[in-house]
């Protein structure tokens, strides 16, 4: 499996971008909590910036980014995906006779090992009708409502999705690149 570049190198200048992330994020803390309050910054500015260096220090350098074109991509899909699924959830509980066949399946990943497989199988959880059970080698247990529909197929199409979204490849990139190959040699 060709692991992508990015997975292994830092990301250039994280440390300036996660001070800045870090600064806003306590920034925006500091005024909710002191309800908005200009003369609280005589104590929240230093206490922000304290917390943003402490913050940046204690956070490893990210080895992944999601890409510009991966964002949007991952949105749409998640969002109707949750949509659709979230009616076909109420349908089925409200359903007479609540036709649900659930069961439990494994799925090969294809993503490589680090925070894009996590973030997938997380991202199934939050899906409504299925939820991640255990990561092992290659190998996802999924929990499935309804065994009649085509999860395998769902979850191939949201792997690809966030393999777009975190800039890495996956052995889903890897066959069409071969199968080109050998056709060129054919």
């Amino acid at each position: 499996m060709t692991k992508s570049r990015r997975e292994f190198e830092p990301a250039r200048g994280w440390m300036a971008g996660r001070l800045v992330f870090y600064s806003l994020a306590w920034a925006v803390l500091w005024w909710l909590i002191s309800e908005g309050d200009p003369a609280s910054w005589l104590v929240g500015l230093p206490t922000v910036l304290a917390a943003a260096a402490i913050s940046t220090w204690l956070a490893p350098p990210s080895a992944w980014r999601w890409t510009l074109r991966g964002i949007p991509r991952f949105v749409w899909y998640f969002g109707r995906s949750s949509i659709e699924g979230g009616f076909d959830v109420a349908w089925r509980a409200v359903h007479p006779g609540l036709p649900i066949e659930p069961g439990i399946i494994e799925y090969r990943l294809r993503l490589p090992r680090g925070t894009a497989r996590v973030f997938f199988a997380n991202a199934i959880s939050l899906c409504p009708g299925t939820v991640s059970m255990r990561m092992r080698d290659d190998r996802l247990l999924i929990h499935v409502l309804d065994m009649g529909q085509p999860v395998h197929q769902r979850l191939g199409e949201l792997e690809r999705v966030v393999s777009v979204l975190f800039g890495v490849e996956s052995a889903l990139d890897e066959q069409p690149a071969a199968r080109r190959a050998a056709g060129r040699n054919a």
